[in-house]
């Protein structure tokens, strides 16, 4: 895994037979907990290499959030609980890909865990973040069902 580039906005020029007098880009980084913001950018004045070119870092950028102990209280009770809801299939750690309310906990919690118990079809995977987004129902009822055996397993129930 390693931070992710997107290219989300660009415009230039305004007319089809005129050299546009400028450009801009929006490069929309998925920082890796092992890269930062400074590192990131640094990266890119490397690779564009030319002092013409601008890059700045839209509302000062935010750093990747910490990576939660796979060996932790709460991983082990999400490892338990997708056991019981999925049966016996793999269980390993690793990074969301994409952003998430976690570094606004990160300061209040010893662990915090991503994760979502959706099981999609194929034809559902194509509309994450893209036309007719949506979740099935059934996949939202399924979930719920998880986080609430999830919370009464952390509690002790």
């Amino acid at each position: 895994m390693r931070t992710t580039t997107a290219f989300t906005m660009m415009k230039s020029g305004t007319k089809t037979n005129i050299l546009p007098q400028y450009g801009e880009a929006v490069v929309n980084y998925r920082i890796h907990p092992r890269d930062t913001v400074e590192s990131v950018t640094e990266r890119a004045r490397a690779l564009v290499d030319d002092e013409r070119v601008k890059i700045t870092n839209l509302g000062g950028g935010r750093e990747a959030t910490s990576m939660s102990d796979p060996m932790g209280e709460g991983y082990k009770a999400i490892e338990a609980t997708i056991a019981d809801e999925f049966g016996d299939i793999p269980i390993a750690p690793t990074l969301t890909v994409q952003g998430t309310d976690a570094r606004h906990y990160d300061i209040v919690a010893d662990g915090v865990y991503r994760f979502m118990p959706f099981v999609f079809k194929p034809e559902d995977l194509k509309r994450i973040h893209g036309t007719n987004e949506a979740v099935p129902i059934a996949v939202i009822a399924r979930q719920v069902d998880f986080f609430e055996k999830l919370m009464r397993r952390s509690a002790g129930e």
